[in-house]
């Protein structure tokens, strides 16, 4: 199925697939319902996959004006996920170059409740770019405790590694870029320019 395929394309990261396949489905067409746990998608309707597809397509091949458009027109259809949505609408202003309005999302999803490790990590770094670096880290410290596997905060660890550098704590970024380091060996995954070049700055 179409589906099918979005899926694969997604866990490659091939958003030029997904952008080419998306668009043979009609989202008018497809079902609002929300599909049984049993089906492994915890409630989304085949409508709020679509969407979730065709927006984060639009994000990641340089569409944000298009990603912002389609998440203010389901703006208050979808709210059992009004979150994912909301989320998704705060990348697209973060895109354009809006980060106080970006800004207000992520603080108001980052108020109510258990926040994703995630989230916190995305909204640290919103607060990053602002130079809001105090608040950026505590965000960001919060995300790392929060995160269930070090595998998945390797990107983290190097944020933070990037902030204590700033903060002229050369050991404690030391230590974030290493662990990082570390981890992309472990898994295999490509070594990191960037972070090579940072330890080799605080050398």
């Amino acid at each position: 199925t179409v589906f099918a395929v979005l899926k694969h394309a997604k866990k490659r990261n091939d958003w030029a697939c997904v952008a080419k396949w998306i668009d043979l489905l009609d989202p008018t067409l497809l079902s609002d319902a929300p599909m049984s746990k049993e089906d492994r998608i915890d409630g989304w309707s085949e409508q709020e996959r679509w969407f979730n597809y065709k927006i984060n397509s639009c994000l990641e091949n340089n569409q944000a004006t298009t990603a912002l458009e389609i998440c203010d027109g389901i703006q208050e259809k979808y709210q059992k996920h009004s979150r994912f949505f909301l989320r998704l609408r705060a990348l697209a202003l973060r895109a354009l170059k809006k980060p106080a309005e970006s800004m207000v999302i992520y603080r108001d999803l980052c108020s109510k409740g258990k926040t994703e490790w995630w989230l916190l990590h995305e909204y640290g770094s919103l607060l990053a770019e602002t130079n809001a670096i105090n608040e950026s880290l505590t965000l960001f410290c919060k995300a790392a405790l929060s995160c269930p596997k070090g595998s998945l905060a390797v990107s983290l660890y190097q944020d933070m590694g990037a902030l204590f550098l700033v903060l002229q704590a050369k050991e404690t970024a030391y230590i974030h870029y290493s662990l990082a380091a570390a981890i992309r060996a472990e898994n295999g995954w490509p070594r990191s320019s960037e972070i090579e070049a940072a330890l080799k700055s605080i050398q």
